[in-house]
């Protein structure tokens, strides 16, 4: 790690794995949430640390292990490409859950 762009990018995934921990932490101790958004955060910060868990990985093992690793960094790099193309689909499939308990509560509404 000779180059300012790769020490940057490492603190980078150091402060989101950082989050994702800090977030999933953060769930556990929510008591008025329901049951849908517990169970949507806690899978969504458990894929957001798998992620970044494994960037740090591929970054660890292209930048310092060497040419030695390179299993290791193509193992990780999969699983970086695997857990962000998971993210979209969580966060979209939450959505759509809220949209509809929000459609149910304006059809409870007289005036809309």
């Amino acid at each position: 790690m000779t180059e300012p762009n790769d020490l940057i990018n490492f603190c980078f995934v150091i402060a989101g794995l950082a989050v994702a921990v800090l977030g999933f932490a953060s769930n556990l101790l929510i008591p008025y949430a329901d049951r849908t958004t517990t169970h949507f955060f806690m899978a969504f910060f458990a894929v957001l640390c798998a992620y970044a868990g494994s960037d740090l990985a591929s970054q660890i093992s292209l930048e310092l292990l060497g040419s030695e690793y390179a299993r290791l960094s193509r193992i990780a790099i999969f699983c970086e490409s695997l857990f962000s193309s998971l993210l979209l689909p969580l966060l979209a499939f939450y959505i759509l859950h809220c949209a509809k308990q929000g459609r149910r509560l304006l059809s409870l509404c007289p005036i809309l």
